[in-house]
């Protein structure tokens, strides 16, 4: 379906009664619900609604009368889902929405390049969509979208939505999805992780209880009496409550001609009598079926090649497929649309009026009718350059294998351009299963195992990737191909690595360089060595890294392949880094943009540049780093590496915020911030908002560094949800412990930073970081006890020791349980409360702590006192003094002697926490 805009451009289509269009009955609550999404969307609180409810329920009528009573102002687009082997990524969003165009192109990284940013675009197809709908809802309006059946979305349609969802949180735009209840637990996982982050509602529909289905009849037939309540509650015994069963069962009426003309032209409810004197269906498939029947062979053709079709045709593809005279097939079509079998959407297309109806009549055709007119559609939608997608649905179900292999090809390498890796690997599954019934099947069976080991490297799906090489490697090994066995080995070598068999990775390695060079194929050991190299990246041996690059830099001098030459020399310079040799990274970086030069490369002005702020940093010298920094973001800019221009200004930015210049920070934060929602990266823009925090901090502008806080978390938390690395659920954490404290200490609102740090200890605690967990369970307990809130104080503090005791953390223990001890005292729990500051000492004075020995005596001192034990008292602070005077703690020495002079009397608390 096609976009839409405004309630006056969009006929509301749906459940119709068989004889024109009812009022809307039995929904009204429903309707309301979704009234005050909007009205939520509209003040700048978006996010997602779901329609539940079983097929034939009425989730998309219900859709639709709310899209055509939108506000004036308030735009709607729509697409729909449909039900095929494969579907193209994004097919629903896209056809609401557009094509995105020219702004999708995916840049391939530089394999020799493997220490420099990674260039691909990932995303960017999320970000531009979602541009679109914030951009329609400015200014000052409002945007609705709306994805029909979503039980039937492609993968990368799901993740849009999902994305979609954390970044509407804050704009004026309200997306509603509709999907089958009893096809639900496809989605379970999706609403899972939306409801947990709080980022979709709702709205279930359930069947007409007999009140309402009796007006839907009411509405269909009208009159009043008796004769109406039996005759609905007949039909609603019948349809059980289906709205469009009851619809099904009125035109089953009106086509056996149960139905008479009352007053006012109206039609009324036959008898009982008449019913039964009839034979009636005994099932809703048997209604549909016995109306089927009722059109001549010409109308049951053309019913049977728009199922195959799918739920949405085109008079023109109908045309294609049927042969004979067009007036002939347009006077066929039209009995169908008077009958409500068929509608007309209001982009000029067909479908059919429930999909009820079309699968019907796509299960009524035998096997041979289906192949025949699944082979026809396929081969009129080909000759009209049809999605790959499309095509590869019908020549499976045609059994057209060698055509459904190469478009199931095409589809899934433009679903990996499009980073839709769900639908890539579905249709690689997919090639894998068809590959016996091809002709030279190890080799493709080969080529396929190699695509979907890339794409699950890629995805970080370690364990499938692991038996994708296994299984390569037995393959390779069976055909014997000398090329094949080399790719597999250096595959395997590759796994080997990351499992940790350093030696079996080695013995690998030997045996694909040999193969390469039997074969005569030098390029190929290059590159078998420039894989070594990135693994050695990966595991921190950068002396390997050193020795691999300079064996495959041996191999491109032979070759004569200079830009491979200045990569490699640039990943030793960066090797040279790690290992803090100055001169050598210099030398190899002067090289690298040396060659790069030669080449017309702006990457060698970028390298100058890039080495030369780096010494500056190694100098401590960070005027004179920030001043060729300055210099190297035009170059980033040019070089259209949006990775690298948030790199620079990250740096930039750091060294600012170290020299206090909180404007510029700022500046910059907010600059990396802005390429980084560019990338499409959610990570990208997260992090960069972060630094921005702690830079308003910086400035006093409290209320924005908290906002900019709590954005990064839900930028973070989206990520997460899309990637699965640990890293930026971690940094979401972080964000949400920066927001507490600024919510506590600068903007007076515990209540908010008790939200923050409990989600912040949920995720630590899942990771299992029990150095985060720890900060936090300590944050929690003193906000506890700023609070008042003593008993939580306490439960925190004790889950901070135990998790320092876990992770064998001392320092944290002596904190742990000397906070322990003063919220113990505050509750009034005396020998508690020496008890854990004495342990608290004891551990200080093991750990060699002398002042913080005498700063927990002291404490331990006003827990003794507070218990009435004056003497031990005294003893603790005779001994901190002797502790703080050897230690040249002249204040608190000065302090501790007060507080032996007033012994007697009873201590002030301090502020401040424990």
């Amino acid at each position: 379906m096609s976009g839409f805009a405004g309630p006056s451009t969009h006929p509301v289509r749906g459940v119709a009664a068989p004889w024109g269009t009812t009022s809307f009955v039995g929904r009204r609550a429903e309707l309301a619900a979704l009234g005050e999404h909007l009205a939520s969307a509209l003040a700048g609180e978006g996010g997602i609604v779901a329609v539940e409810g079983e097929a034939g329920v009425g989730k998309t009528r219900l859709v639709e009368t709310f899209l055509a009573g939108l506000p004036l102002g308030v735009q709607a687009f729509a697409g729909r889902c449909y039900e095929r082997d494969l579907s193209a990524p994004l097919e629903p969003v896209r056809a609401a929405l557009g094509a995105v165009g020219g702004e999708e192109v995916v840049h391939a990284p530089d394999a020799a390049r493997f220490a420099a940013s990674e260039i691909r675009e990932r995303g960017s197809v999320h970000r531009v969509l979602t541009a679109r709908l914030v951009q329609a809802a400015s200014p000052g309006a409002g945007v609705v979208l709306f994805v029909d059946d979503l039980q039937w979305a492609d993968a990368a349609t799901l993740e849009f939505l999902a994305y979609a969802a954390h970044r509407i949180r804050d704009e004026r735009v309200l997306i509603v999805v509709s999907h089958r209840r009893e096809d639900r637990s496809v989605l379970e996982r999706w609403k899972a992780q939306l409801s947990e982050r709080r980022a979709i509602r709702t709205v279930r529909l359930s069947r007409f209880d007999a009140s309402q289905t009796r007006a839907l009849v009411a509405e269909v037939l009208g009159g009043e009496g008796a004769e109406l309540d039996g005759f609905a509650a007949f039909v609603h015994g019948e349809s059980e409550g289906n709205p469009f069963y009851v619809l099904e069962y009125l035109r089953w009426l009106r086509d056996a001609h149960l139905l008479e003309h009352g007053a006012a032209t109206r039609l009324a409810a036959p008898s009982r009598e008449r019913i039964a004197e009839a034979v009636v269906p005994e099932s809703i498939r048997s209604l549909i079926w016995a109306r089927y029947r009722g059109f001549d062979e010409d109308a049951r053709a053309v019913l049977d090649v728009a199922a195959v079709i799918g739920r949405r045709f085109a008079f023109g593809l109908l045309e294609r497929v049927i042969p004979g005279d067009s007036l002939a097939l347009w006077s066929t079509l039209e009995p169908l649309v008077a009958a409500g079998l068929i509608v007309a959407e209001s982009d000029g297309s067909y479908a059919f009026s429930h999909d009820k109806l079309r699968q019907t009549v796509y299960e009524s055709l035998g096997p041979p009718v289906r192949r025949s007119l699944h082979a026809r559609v396929g081969l009129a939608l080909e000759a009209d350059g049809a999605d790959d997608a499309e095509l590869a649905h019908h020549y499976l179900r045609a059994e057209m294998w060698p055509e459904a292999y190469d478009h199931l090809r095409v589809a899934a390498r433009f679903a990996e351009a499009d980073s839709a890796w769900e639908v890539a690997r579905e249709a690689y599954a997919r090639m894998l299963a068809i590959v016996p019934r091809l002709e030279d099947a190890d080799r493709k069976r080969f080529e396929v195992l190699q695509a979907i080991e890339r794409l699950l490297e890629f995805m970080n799906r370690r364990p499938e990737w692991i038996d994708t090489i296994e299984r390569l490697h037995a393959l390779a090994e069976r055909i014997g191909d000398p090329a094949m066995m080399a790719e597999a080995t250096l595959k395997r070598m590759a796994m080997l690595s990351v499992r940790g068999d350093r030696a079996g990775a080695a013995e690998a390695f030997a045996r694909a360089d040999a193969l390469f060079e039997r074969l005569g194929d030098a390029g190929s050991r290059a590159r078998g060595y420039r894989e070594v190299a990135y693994l050695a990246w990966m595991r921190g041996d950068y002396r390997e890294v050193i020795e691999a690059s300079f064996a495959a830099m041996a191999i491109d001098r032979e070759l004569g392949h200079r830009r491979a030459l200045a990569a490699t020399a640039e990943n030793i310079s960066h090797a040279y880094r790690w290992l803090d040799d100055d001169d050598e990274a210099q030398r190899w970086a002067e090289q690298a943009a040396s060659i790069y030069e030669e080449l017309g490369d702006l990457l060698g002005a970028y390298l100058r540049l890039d080495i030369r702020a780096w010494m500056h940093l190694r100098a401590n010298d960070e005027v004179a780093a920030a001043e060729v920094l300055e210099r190297l973001l035009p170059i980033c800019v040019q070089l259209e590496d949006k990775h690298l221009v948030v790199e620079k200004h990250m740096n930039l930015g750091k060294i600012y915020l170290g020299r206090r210049d909180y404007r510029r920070a700022l500046d910059n934060f907010e600059a990396a911030t802005r390429q980084g929602a560019a990338t499409g990266d959610l990570r990208h823009e997260g992090y960069p908002r972060i630094s921005g925090g702690v830079a308003l901090e910086g400035l006093g502008a409290y209320e924005d560094a908290a906002r900019s806080y709590l954005t990064a978390a839900r930028l973070l938390e989206a990520s997460f949800a899309m990637t699965g690395m640990a890293e930026d659920e971690a940094g979401q954490g972080d964000a949400l412990v920066l927001h507490s404290g600024v919510a506590r200490r600068r903007l007076g609102r515990p209540e908010d930073a008790r939200s923050s740090l409990g989600v912040a200890e949920e995720i630590f605690g899942r990771s299992g970081d029990a150095h985060r967990l720890g900060l936090v369970q300590m944050e929690l307990g003193a906000l506890h006890w700023a609070t008042g809130d003593l008993e939580s104080a306490a439960q925190a503090y004790r889950d901070a020791y135990d998790t320092a005791l876990r992770a064998d953390m001392h320092e944290r223990q002596v904190a742990a349980r000397a906070s322990l001890g003063v919220v113990y005292r505050d509750l009034g729990r005396f020998d508690e409360s020496i008890e854990a500051a004495r342990d608290a000492v004891d551990r200080a004075r093991g750990g060699g702590d002398a002042l913080g020995e005498a700063f927990l005596l002291s404490s331990l001192a006003s827990s003794y006192q507070r218990a009435g034990r004056t003497e031990e008292a005294r003893a603790c602070l005779e001994r901190s003094l002797a502790l703080r005077r050897d230690g040249a703690d002249v204040e608190g020495a000065t302090a501790t002697a007060d507080a032996l002079a007033a012994l007697g009397g009873v201590p002030t608390p301090q502020a401040g926490g424990p």
